[in-house]
């Protein structure tokens, strides 16, 4: 799905962005990148464009097997494995010749950055009928405000996932809660999450929130699940260059596995924090809350449009060791 994000103004209509004024957006694209890109770009050209890419970087963050049965017992979390990857590419000088978004100069290029995941050796097909899995991308973070942070709190020329440099411990948590809490339904369906209000300063929740995007077999495969196109700029333009590689990309999965009743059985929730301009593959172990589920029920604080399951919940905040 391709979406049009305004710079300015820009109408919230039924989960759509719409943009008021086309001339000056940026644009996204999720799921299955072979059927869409930003801008309209025919997805062959930014395929083919956004793979010459001028830097990446990736994380290993905490993964399930996906191809595991059911869960049952008194906790299905015996499926969790290492070696999953979490990455972040940027291109430059994508062409827009061929874009069909309207009010766009198709002289003009952008930067592209592209999400991806990665499964380690061992991990077979999705079992649908045991797991989902979620992504959440926040991009409108405001990086006037993550750079605040002093920069000898930041990860020296390593992206080890974490999100201690760029944002506050609660803020990192809330971004969890609500992964779990607003972000998956009782039947295990992703759902869009709104900005914790403790993250609000480091973000632009004015112009848009979590898209949470469901990652089936097809985009699992081809292991990229988003795209981010700039704001149309020249050929070359080393200041937007930098901006894409600097900027911080923070990425909540939901790991939702089902039990043989196909009732949510658990869900467990990373939030990850990527740049492209660090150097290598870093270790991380992220912070993360488990959640069991247990008795369905209403809470009357919850949505309307869900119902949620009573959870036991055995939340853990381990801080990112990089080794």
């Amino acid at each position: 799905m391709t979406t049009t994000l305004a710079h300015t103004s820009v109408l919230l209509l039924l989960g759509t962005l719409f943009s008021a004024q086309p001339a000056v957006a940026q644009s996204q694209a999720t799921g299955d990148l072979s059927l869409a890109a930003p801008y309209g770009i025919p997805p062959d050209l930014f395929n083919k464009s956004s793979s010459r890419t001028a830097k990446q970087s990736s994380v290993y963050i905490p993964g399930y097997n996906l191809s595991a049965p059911e869960g049952s017992g008194s906790s299905g979390n015996g499926s969790a494995v290492n070696g999953w990857q979490l990455g972040v590419a940027v291109a430059e000088n994508v062409p827009l010749r061929e874009a069909s978004a309207p009010g766009i100069d198709k002289a003009d290029v952008i930067d592209a950055i592209t999400l991806w995941l990665q499964a380690p050796p061992g991990v077979g097909r999705l079992n649908a009928t045991a797991w989902k899995l979620c992504a959440t991308v926040f991009p409108f973070v405001n990086m006037s405000a993550v750079n605040t942070i002093p920069e000898s709190s930041r990860p020296k020329g390593q992206n080890d996932g974490s999100c201690g440099p760029w944002v506050t411990d609660q803020c990192a948590a809330a971004l969890n809660e609500v992964g779990v809490v607003f972000g998956v339904t009782d039947d295990g369906a992703c759902y869009d999450v709104t900005v914790p209000h403790s993250c609000l300063p480091y973000f632009q929740a004015d112009k848009g929130n979590g898209t949470a995007i469901p990652l089936d077999e097809k985009t699992l495969a081809d292991g990229r699940f988003y795209a981010w196109g700039s704001l149309p700029t020249t050929r070359d333009d080393t200041a937007a260059l930098q901006d894409a590689l600097g900027h911080v990309w923070p990425v909540l999965l939901t790991w939702v596995q089902f039990s043989p009743s196909g009732k949510v059985f658990s869900a467990n929730t990373y939030i990850s924090c990527i740049v492209a301009d660090g150097n290598g593959t870093g270790s991380a172990i992220e912070r993360g809350s488990t959640f069991s589920a247990g008795v369905i029920s209403n809470v009357a604080s919850w949505p309307p449009h869900k119902t949620t399951w009573v959870v036991s919940v055995a939340a853990s905040i381990a801080y990112i060791c990089l080794r």
